[in-house]
């Protein structure tokens, strides 16, 4: 099982302190960064949070990108950010559909748009 692997110190603070986010609300990869003590850590963090064994159990999906987007989101060892959209809409966190051009391509990012009390970005 999974969980039972061994996991790194900074694995075991990460997955700490997703577990403290309360339902229904957000905050940004750099956000979670400072709370554990690694300011600068930001994109170690994302790898922490991107390989979560337990995504229900340890609530990655909470976490999004500081300008409000939605982010990325690993389910069943395959990106699914729709899962992660489907997740908060259902805690009551709300994203607007924005049209972007990425790489000469029009793509579709969502945008947090109703930021719950204690978001912090």
């Amino acid at each position: 099982m999974e969980l039972l692997k061994p996991v790194s110190p900074l694995s075991t603070s990460v997955y700490a302190a997703l577990s403290a986010i309360p339902k229904g609300q957000v905050i940004s990869y750099a956000e979670l960064a400072r709370r554990i003590g690694t300011p600068r850590a930001v994109r170690a963090i994302a790898t922490v949070v991107g390989k979560n064994p337990q995504p229900i159990i340890v609530p990655c999906h909470r976490v999004i990108k500081s300008n409000g987007e939605l982010g990325n989101y690993t389910w069943r060892k395959m990106s699914n950010p729709s899962k992660k959209l489907a997740l908060l809409n259902n805690e009551g966190v709300i994203f607007d559909a924005i049209s972007k051009i990425k790489n000469g391509k029009t793509v579709i990012v969502y945008r947090l748009n109703m930021a719950p009390k204690g978001a912090i970005l």
